[in-house]
Formats: structure tokens, sequence, C-alpha cells
């Protein structure tokens, strides 16, 4: 490669943070919803009443805003 080539930036450059470390965001969710999960019990029961059927609302929501980023790609 010449002197005037420049190198293409790999892929974990050009990745903002928070693509980067989304094993790390996951894992720190989990662990934060467990915690919840153990010191506040009554959270599992607030979660089924907020169910429309077999879909729970705040789930669903969460869901389509983080897909909402890539569908206006």
């Amino acid at each position: 490669m010449s002197q005037t080539e420049t190198c293409s930036p790999s892929a974990a450059q050009k990745m903002g943070w928070l693509d980067r470390y989304l094993t790390v965001w996951i894992f720190l969710a989990m662990a934060i919803g467990v915690s919840i999960g153990w010191v506040y019990p009554e959270v599992a029961t607030l979660s089924e009443r907020l169910s429309v059927g077999s879909t729970n609302v705040p789930l669903a929501i969460g869901l389509i805003l983080m897909m909402y980023h890539h569908w206006q790609k």
C-alpha cells in the first residue's frame, strides 16, 4: 500500500459507543431487572397487570422504541 492510500477504519471504529458495548448494556440491564425483582417482588404483579392477553405492553413499547432507530435507516 502506498503512502497516499489510507486504510479504511475497522468495524469497531465505525460503531458508536452504544453499539460497541451492547453486550455490556444487555448484561447490565438483566442484572438491574433481576435485582429489582429480588428487592421488590411486587413488581412482577404490576408487570402482569400491564399485560393485554399474552402481550406485556411495557415490553412491547420498549422493543418498538429500540427498533425505531433501525427502521429510520
